[in-house]
């Protein structure tokens, strides 16, 4: 018995190394950093979702999460907007399919889950996007909304600001020990005045 558990732990160990290893290359081939959510902050994400657009009669059709990783806010999304498509982009081979898995595990149908570079995905249909990326990767995806993201689109970032975009709302989430909000941004009131 001890000899089993063993090789249990031991098997265990090397598949999680053989998988962060696999993420890290995934994730180096689009030069993009991994960065995971913690919960309080998918939380705060959903509370401004709910808050922010459904009490305002928000409704969108196409929704986006740039980098969904394993799917928590996909879901969410999915579950407060039934009505709507909702479309994880995530590149990461086995995110996205434990994604799929957990879309298909709830009963998710309006999820679609697509293994790819988020900025090779056209957003020219988005209504809303969410993500949570570092502010470095927001300035690169910055010209890409600019150039398709149609009037009216919606952006929640969690946690980090697109540099030169001005949020039309800021929900503090936290104040200590490190300050952190959730931002709410709208094409075109939002975007940069040489945009």
């Amino acid at each position: 018995m001890q000899d089993l558990l063993t090789i249990i732990f031991c098997t265990t160990v090397i598949l999680s190394i053989i998988a962060v290893i696999w993420l890290e290359y995934d994730y180096y081939k689009v030069k993009v950093s991994a960065v995971s959510s913690v919960p309080w902050m998918r939380r705060a994400v959903h509370d401004v979702l709910q808050k922010e657009l459904i009490a305002n009669g928000v409704k969108p059709k196409v929704i986006y999460e740039l980098g969904s990783g394993w799917g928590p806010l996909v879901m969410d999304a999915a579950k407060l907007f039934p009505a709507a498509r909702v479309i994880g982009v995530e590149f990461s081979f086995l995110a996205a399919h434990f994604s799929r898995f957990r879309a298909f595990l709830f009963d998710r149908k309006n999820v679609e889950i697509r293994r790819n570079d988020f900025f090779k995905e056209n957003l020219g249909d988005a209504d809303l996007i969410i993500f949570y990326m570092l502010e470095v990767i927001l300035e690169r995806l910055s010209p890409k909304m600019i150039a398709e993201l149609p009037k009216g689109a919606i952006i929640v970032s969690n946690t980090f600001t697109i540099k030169g975009w001005e949020p039309v709302a800021v929900h503090e989430v936290m104040k200590k020990p490190i300050p952190l909000k959730v931002y709410v941004y709208k094409v075109p009131d939002s975007l940069p005045k040489e945009a």
